[in-house]
């Protein structure tokens, strides 16, 4: 028996187009979304290397990472996931006593606790 294609409508109200059934929306209206999520969480912000995320940060983190390897909230090792925190929130303050070593899930869970945006 033939596969069906596997096409959806598009999820904007009104709009017939057909779509690959991964997308949500056709090319039209996703671009529409994009500036719409852009516009409400201020996506255009500056590169990461322009927020003090460069090469010497890198090292930074890998030192960090080698020597505290377990998240300082709670104490799990989760390979691959494990991300160095900067507790007051400015990516250019590298002090060591500035560096937290947390778990992927404690780390949102402290952006969460403090609001996500700066301040």
């Amino acid at each position: 028996m033939p596969e069906l294609p596997r096409t959806r409508y598009c999820y904007e109200p009104g709009c017939k187009r057909l779509i690959n059934w991964k997308y949500a929306y056709c090319p039209q209206h996703l671009k529409d979304r994009q500036k719409e999520y852009s516009a409400k969480y201020e996506v255009n912000r500056e590169t990461a290397t322009q927020r003090g995320y460069n090469s010497r940060w890198a090292k930074i983190r890998k030192v960090k990472l080698n020597t505290d390897s377990q998240c300082e909230r709670c104490n799990k090792y989760i390979k691959d996931q494990m991300l160095v925190h900067h507790k007051d929130r400015n990516p250019k303050n590298n002090r060591w006593e500035n560096l937290m070593t947390l778990c992927g899930e404690c780390h949102t869970a402290i952006h969460k606790e403090e609001g996500w945006r700066k301040k």
